[in-house]
């Protein structure tokens, strides 16, 4: 999957901080400096990232991460029962509605620098609390070898029309992760009635449900499941493997197409501030922008993306108990 026109506009307009010298050495022998920090990245994507801002810092990251079932949800949780006492610097998510809820709640402290400011405003919180990184959609990814051109969905509610047999085609539980930042915007663009229909319809005809998205790429591409809703990173992953798939973009929130930024945030009362914002900065460079597309996590598929973002991510957050609670009624009843 190529790197579009947004994400290319996106990484020329970041700026990367100036990183002063931390070392032991620059530091007449003091003890190195540290940075904690939560992520849902997975770690082969940020694990990298983070082993070059210690080489070029000489700040030593501690990184906790999430596991795919639980995606955000798990160290979100754990960011709010910190609060007043936290132990991150730093939460890096591969979403942004839970980010957003932890704004809402006081979890995070404004960050304002060069970097912050040059994110698209689209893709930013306007207190500062959060900033948009790497975006990715929700993409729908068909088998096609299973499934005909004329017959390819172009909505996710395609999936579920009757055509198709519900178990050939999969979705990641709408409870975490993007799955249920998904779920959330549905609920905004659609109402209530027409979303919880949807997954209604889903959970009654047999659709699979999976533990990640990463899992419902995965059987796409081996042909277990003819078709799924997945991220476009997922999907760029066994494109790159040569699986015989085609990435699908619905077009407009109400078909399902949403493009979805990841977020960077500095943790209200963070032990290590200076570093914590060192560390956005860095997540939000040139550098570590250009490095994560190249790997096909940060990828959108038309220049027409940003109509596939709500109008305001805050505005949302209210509605995320009550959402979550409707899904937990759907589908683990």
């Amino acid at each position: 999957m190529k790197t579009c026109g947004l994400i290319q506009k996106f990484l020329a307009s970041a700026a990367c901080a100036a990183m002063l010298c931390s070392t032991a050495a620059c530091s007449g022998g003091r003890a190195m400096k540290e940075v904690v920090v939560y992520t849902s990245v997975d770690q082969p994507r940020s694990e990298p990232v983070f082993k070059a801002f210690e080489a070029e810092t000489g700040i030593r990251v501690k990184a906790v991460y999430d596991v795919e079932a639980s995606k955000t949800t798990g160290l979100a949780n754990r960011l709010a029962a910190e609060t007043g006492h936290p132990r991150a610097d730093v939460f890096w998510s591969s979403e942004v509605i839970q980010t957003v809820a932890l704004a809402e709640k006081g979890v995070f402290s404004p960050w304002s620098s060069a970097a912050t400011r040059s994110a698209p405003a689209v893709l930013r919180d306007q207190g500062g609390r959060w900033t948009g990184l790497c975006p990715r959609e929700r993409v729908i990814l068909v088998n096609t070898d299973l499934v005909k051109p004329e017959e390819a969905p172009a909505t996710i509610f395609d999936l579920v029309d009757g055509r198709w047999r519900a178990d050939e085609v999969g979705m990641a539980l709408p409870l975490f992760g993007t799955s249920f930042t998904q779920a959330v915007v549905l609920f905004d663009a659609l109402g209530e009635e027409r979303a919880a229909a949807f997954y209604e319809k889903a959970k009654a005809a047999g659709v699979r449900i999976l533990d990640g998205n990463a899992r419902v790429a995965a059987l796409v591409a081996d042909g277990t499941l003819k078709a799924g809703i997945t991220d476009s990173d997922d999907a760029a992953v066994v494109l790159g493997k040569g699986a015989p798939v085609k990435v699908i973009v619905p077009d407009g929130l109400e078909a399902g197409g949403l493009l979805i930024p990841g977020t960077a945030a500095l943790v209200r009362g963070a032990p290590h501030p200076v570093e914590g914002g060192k560390l956005i900065d860095y997540l939000l460079s040139t550098e570590v922008g250009k490095k994560l597309a190249a790997s096909g996590y940060c990828c959108c598929s038309r220049e027409e993306a940003l109509n596939n973002v709500p109008g305001s991510w805050t505005a949302l957050a209210k509605d995320v108990p009550s959402i979550r609670e409707q899904m937990r009624k759907i589908f683990l009843r």
